[in-house]
Protein backbone atom coordinates (compact mmCIF):
# COMPACT_ATOMS: atom_id res chain seq x y z
CA UNK A 1 0.00 0.00 0.00
CA UNK A 2 1.37 3.09 -0.86
CA UNK A 3 1.03 6.59 0.92
CA UNK A 4 -1.75 7.79 -1.13
CA UNK A 5 -4.09 5.07 -0.48
CA UNK A 6 -2.94 5.51 3.42
CA UNK A 7 -3.86 9.28 2.92
CA UNK A 8 -7.75 9.93 3.63
CA UNK A 9 -7.46 13.68 3.43
CA UNK A 10 -5.30 13.37 0.32
CA UNK A 11 -8.25 10.92 -1.31
CA UNK A 12 -10.77 13.74 -0.39
CA UNK A 13 -8.53 16.72 -1.67
CA UNK A 14 -8.23 13.86 -4.86
CA UNK A 15 -12.28 13.71 -5.36
CA UNK A 16 -12.58 17.92 -5.19
CA UNK A 17 -10.06 18.39 -8.27
CA UNK A 18 -11.82 15.95 -9.85
CA UNK A 19 -15.55 17.22 -8.96
CA UNK A 20 -14.43 21.08 -10.04
CA UNK A 21 -13.24 20.11 -13.29
CA UNK A 22 -16.01 18.07 -14.04
CA UNK A 23 -18.24 20.76 -13.04
CA UNK A 24 -16.70 23.66 -15.10
CA UNK A 25 -16.66 21.17 -17.88
CA UNK A 26 -20.02 20.46 -18.05
CA UNK A 27 -20.97 24.03 -17.66
CA UNK A 28 -18.90 24.19 -21.11
CA UNK A 29 -16.34 25.76 -19.75
CA UNK A 30 -12.61 24.43 -19.14
CA UNK A 31 -10.19 25.22 -16.57
CA UNK A 32 -7.19 27.39 -17.39
CA UNK A 33 -3.69 26.59 -16.99
CA UNK A 34 -3.57 28.34 -14.38
CA UNK A 35 -6.66 27.34 -12.49
CA UNK A 36 -4.97 23.87 -13.02
CA UNK A 37 -1.76 24.40 -11.39
CA UNK A 38 -3.68 25.80 -8.44
CA UNK A 39 -5.74 22.52 -7.65
CA UNK A 40 -2.55 20.40 -8.67
CA UNK A 41 -1.28 22.48 -5.13
CA UNK A 42 -4.56 21.89 -3.92
CA UNK A 43 -4.51 18.26 -3.93
CA UNK A 44 -0.71 17.57 -3.40
CA UNK A 45 -1.60 19.59 0.10
CA UNK A 46 0.84 22.25 -0.54
CA UNK A 47 -2.46 25.00 -0.64
CA UNK A 48 -5.38 25.09 1.12
CA UNK A 49 -8.88 24.90 -0.64
CA UNK A 50 -9.03 29.09 0.76
CA UNK A 51 -5.96 30.01 -0.86
CA UNK A 52 -6.54 28.43 -3.83
CA UNK A 53 -9.87 29.72 -4.08
CA UNK A 54 -8.36 33.62 -3.34
CA UNK A 55 -5.15 33.08 -5.44
CA UNK A 56 -7.56 31.80 -8.75
CA UNK A 57 -10.26 34.82 -7.52
CA UNK A 58 -7.17 37.23 -7.37
CA UNK A 59 -6.17 36.13 -11.10
CA UNK A 60 -9.48 36.37 -12.18
CA UNK A 61 -9.18 40.30 -10.94
CA UNK A 62 -6.18 41.06 -12.49
CA UNK A 63 -7.08 39.94 -15.89
CA UNK A 64 -10.63 41.82 -15.78
CA UNK A 65 -8.06 44.82 -15.27
CA UNK A 66 -6.52 44.22 -18.43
Amino acid sequence: MNDFDSDPERQARVKIVKNAVAITRMEGGQPSAYCLEQLALFEAGEISATEMRDRVICRARERSND
